[in-house]
């Protein structure tokens, strides 16, 4: 799999759709500890992508506490991958006009 190479921004068109293409998921969660930092960049990366009218109405929580993560895995339907993660970052948006 083709990874993105920030150094090689902007990316060509053709790499770029190549990439999005080769993307998998992963569910080989180990749940180990993911360093803050890197959580950080993730939600910064996050609040840049793009909304309708740039409203970008959206939240992000980082749960890392391990009782947390239970609990939202049992808020989010139960789903047992998400027992496994070390750290989940769920996605809050506002409603228009709320």
């Amino acid at each position: 799999m083709q990874q993105f190479n920030r150094s090689r921004w902007p990316i060509d068109a053709r790499e770029l759709l190549e990439l999005i293409a080769s993307r998998r998921s992963c569910r080989a969660f180990d749940g180990s500890e993911i360093d803050p930092e890197t959580l950080r960049e993730i939600v910064i990366d996050g609040t840049q992508a793009p909304s309708s009218c740039n409203q970008q109405q959206w939240h992000f929580v980082i749960v890392t506490d391990r009782a947390d993560l239970v609990r939202a895995c049992e808020i989010a339907g139960g789903n047992p991958l998400r027992r496994m993660l070390g750290a989940d970052l769920p996605l809050l948006s506002e409603r228009m006009g709320a």
